[in-house]
């Protein structure tokens, strides 16, 4: 089973419903019982922890608000396997989305080290090294959605949902 790094951009009203009455979560992040996915959502497919290695050069964890990008965030709700879902304020979604603009396609690919990723044991492992250029490729495409999302979050001032499914 594949683990995926969903995103949910979230305006101030529903983040403080959520927050509120955190029972409401699975619901929002999978209407009608997951055929849906919630309103202003994106993926990051599999290469949510590359993404977050590029940016931090650690494993979890990392200097801020880098490492809120993908893996940030104050916890919101039970466990939903992977991990219970994150959420940012509109705040720290402004901070990132000027953080990842700092950071274009060029310095992220400089920082890409498939031996050190699968040496760390990067999600998903096993394509850093075995197919290092289209692995690459595919970190960078969807980084740059992850940053067209972020910056259109902020630009809205909403907040941001993070989970793994």
């Amino acid at each position: 089973m594949s683990m995926i790094g969903y995103f949910a951009a979230v305006d101030e009203d529903t983040l403080s419903d959520l927050k509120s009455d955190s029972s409401l979560i699975e619901e929002y992040l999978y209407p009608n019982d997951g055929d849906d996915e919630p309103p202003n959502s994106m993926d990051v497919d599999k290469c949510w922890h590359a993404i977050h290695y590029m940016l931090t050069g650690q494993s979890l964890g990392g200097d801020e608000p880098y490492s809120l990008a993908v893996l940030g965030g104050e916890d919101l709700g039970e466990d939903l396997g992977y991990g219970p879902a994150r959420f940012l304020t509109p705040e720290q979604v402004e901070d990132v989305a000027a953080t990842l603009r700092t950071v274009d396609v060029d310095e992220l690919a400089s920082r890409y080290a498939p031996e050190e990723m699968e040496l760390a044991e990067i999600y998903p492992g096993v394509i850093w090294v075995k197919d290092s250029e289209n692995a690459l490729e595919y970190v960078l495409e969807n980084y740059e959605r992850l940053v067209e999302f972020y910056s259109a979050a902020a630009e809205r001032g909403d907040g941001m949902i993070l989970w793994i499914a």
